[in-house]
């Protein structure tokens, strides 16, 4: 499944690995397909209400307490002013890092990670061609629609998404924490996240080559260099500031 050297075998292998252990682990036998569950609640209580009651029902092995988390897309009808609320589970984040570059009007080559959230979390609007009929009102309406995450999990995968036609001179500015308790509805959800894992591209000019993964160990709090069979020890600021990162791995910090 993983021949060549494509610069999405990391994200497709991850995606694969944790997809499967979950789906062996999975204490709840439930024919449900989880990904994508719609509901029509009058207010946000009831939306997390069912949220939980469903996640707990299809959700139960080690991957999904870890890295399962939920969003809600809401799709707010401006003649009635009723919203739909649809309810996906995720364990990885997607950012398109040309679609925040272009959303943000940037002209240099340097985009910051808050930035993505941002732009996963704008408002987009269904307007003139694109109107779309309500099932309240039975119209043919303008909407809003948004996305937010309600639960995030405790070990947060984003993966940075880099179109070919997007130079890889961009760098992203990421930091060791990240805090993104104003992007999550549900105010019991993990927010506050420290650094623990990279995966990055050699250099600016190696696109399609090897990639070097870099990983905090929880015992000693050192960070490693991963280059093939290769591992050396690191130190925060390389983590930071090394290559081209494709994807981060943060972890929980309880606070």
């Amino acid at each position: 499944m993983f021949k060549g050297i494509q610069e999405t075998d990391a994200k497709d292998l991850i995606l694969f690995i944790l997809e499967t252990i979950h789906n062996e682990l999975n204490l709840v036998n439930s024919n449900i397909n989880g990904n994508n569950i719609l509901l029509n609640p009058l207010d946000y209580n009831s939306v997390f209400a069912n949220f939980s009651e469903f996640f707990r029902k299809n959700y139960n092995s080690i991957i999904s307490n870890l890295f399962y988390g939920m969003n809600n897309t809401m799709m707010a009808c401006c003649t009635c002013r009723k919203t739909i609320h649809n309810i996906q589970c995720f364990n990885i984040l997607i950012f398109s890092l040309e679609d925040v570059i272009n959303y943000k009007g940037y002209n240099q080559n340097i985009i910051n990670i808050y930035d993505c959230f941002d732009f996963n979390q704008k408002q987009d609007f269904m307007i003139d061609d694109n109107q779309i009929n309500c099932s309240y009102c039975h119209r043919l309406s303008n909407y809003i629609i948004q996305t937010k995450i309600i639960i995030c999990p405790n070990v947060l995968i984003l993966y940075l998404n880099r179109e070919k036609k997007l130079n890889y001179d961009v760098k992203l500015d990421f930091s060791e924490f990240l805090e993104i308790k104003k992007y999550i509805f549900y105010s019991v959800s993990p927010h506050y996240y420290e650094l623990v894992g990279v995966i990055s591209h050699l250099d600016d000019s190696d696109k399609n080559g090897n990639s070097i993964a870099f990983c905090r160990n929880s015992e000693n709090c050192k960070w490693y260099k991963f280059n093939d069979a290769i591992v050396t020890e690191s130190n925060i600021q390389e983590v930071l500031n090394f290559g081209v990162p494709d994807v981060l791995f943060y972890n929980c910090v309880k606070c």
